[in-house]
């Protein structure tokens, strides 16, 4: 490459780094000088229409040497977390490892708690490779003005700890900050949503979804942040002014009203969201699987991402969608034990063949992380069999029902 075509690739790819929305990109490449459409497409991200090379300016950062960016992918931890939980955090930690063993960013690995975290389990996280981060609960119930709103947010999956997800935002340290569940496994590395020019990668959870919804709720479970302390702030601001309607969710635009609502899943939806909302644009929903995603909304600031790749839910849709060869097993980046493929660690029945594809491939890493260890894993459970611990023990009850805040409670709790 000469210095003139160096010095101009330096100048498109500076450019690219200062788009914030496709659109944007133009002036800053035409800025650097003359440009080719394939520079410009390098700019946008878009040299291929794969989803996989997308916002990949990977070829441009190896050829000028530029410094590797930083993700964080943090997990959200209760205080105390059962044994079950703790075998998934070192299986959720190696299977996030082994992903990004093959990305172009260097990662961190958080474990999102409170500051009334204990020390033992503190010990286990760290012990399991975790930085762990004890934080101020961004809103507590008692802040919020009003009372309907107040009580709803102690619905959903964990209450007001699960605020501590909003964290993500303030940590401007990373290029993107990705916050999980920790029912979550990764299988390949997600670098093409890693450069997202959008402010929040996510999944519409269409499950939780009510009809008279404009805007579905976002899948809590995986998300991708672009941190932004502003952003915090005005969701922190929206939760705690508290207007959250029976029926309309919040301010009345038809957004968030569900399950957890209050929680990041709807206000996360209505906050990316709210300026599309207000100029009455529309969303025409569908499934976000190939073939099925949804359109319309052309102000959102929120990455719709293929459920069939991200975040992947096991659900009839799915289900039919690799039976008629639309979607792939192989394609899966990232897979959520829930819906219909409940936590391996329950010690139940696969009932679809992408179950047993995931169940599979938890089990054969729970193997790799023993070995690490230096543990002899305890064999797979079967269906009505008690779940074994990495270290050998017996959970504490036949049926154990590990709740998504990390507790356990015996069955009929």
């Amino acid at each position: 490459m000469t210095q003139g075509a160096m010095l101009h690739a330096k100048h498109v790819l500076l450019a690219s780094l200062l788009c914030n929305l496709p659109g944007n990109c133009h002036a800053h490449v035409l800025a650097a000088g003359p440009t080719t459409k394939s520079q410009l497409a390098q700019a946008h991200g878009h040299s291929s229409s794969s989803h996989s090379s997308r916002y990949a300016p990977g070829a441009v950062q190896a050829q000028l040497n530029l410094p590797r960016k930083r993700v964080a992918v943090a997990v959200l931890a209760s205080d105390n977390s059962s044994a079950e939980w703790h075998d998934a955090f070192a299986i959720l930690a190696l299977s996030v490892k082994k992903a990004f063993a093959t990305s172009k960013f260097d990662l961190d690995l958080l474990a999102l708690t409170s500051k009334a975290i204990s020390n033992k389990e503190d010990t286990v996280l760290k012990n399991l490779g975790f930085t762990v981060r004890p934080l101020p609960l961004p809103i507590r119930a008692d802040s919020i003005q009003n009372t309907f709103t107040r009580e709803e947010v102690k619905k959903g999956c964990c209450g007001e700890i699960e605020m501590l997800k909003l964290h993500g935002l303030t940590f401007t340290e990373y290029h993107r900050v990705v916050v999980i569940d920790g029912d979550i496994m990764f299988l390949h590395n997600i670098d093409s949503i890693l450069d997202s020019p959008f402010s929040l990668a996510g999944t519409y959870d269409y499950e939780l979804d009510v009809s008279s919804s404009k805007v579905p709720m976002i899948n809590g479970g995986f998300l991708v942040f672009t941190p932004n302390t502003t952003d915090f702030q005005q969701i922190v601001d929206t939760v705690k002014e508290g207007d959250f309607r029976s029926g309309t969710g919040w301010k009345g635009l038809d957004v968030g009203w569900g399950y957890g609502g209050v929680g990041p899943q709807g206000v996360l939806a209505y906050h990316y969201n709210k300026k599309a909302l207000l100029a009455g644009e529309s969303m025409t929903k569908k499934r976000d699987l190939p073939g099925q995603m949804s359109e319309g909304i052309k102000s959102t600031r929120v990455e719709s991402l293929d459920r069939s790749q991200f975040d992947v839910i096991d659900t009839h849709p799915l289900q039919e969608a690799l039976g008629n060869g639309t979607a792939k097993v192989d394609d899966i980046r990232v897979f959520h034990f829930t819906g219909l493929c409940d936590k391996p660690w329950k010690c139940l029945s696969a009932n679809s063949d992408v179950c047993k594809a995931m169940y599979d491939k938890w089990w054969e890493l729970r193997n790799e992380s023993a070995a690490a260890r230096g543990i002899k894993a305890s064999q797979r459970c079967k269906d009505g069999d008690s779940y074994m611990l990495l270290h050998g023990s017996k959970s504490s009850s036949r049926r154990v029902l590990v709740r998504s805040d990390g507790g356990v409670a015996t069955k009929g709790d």
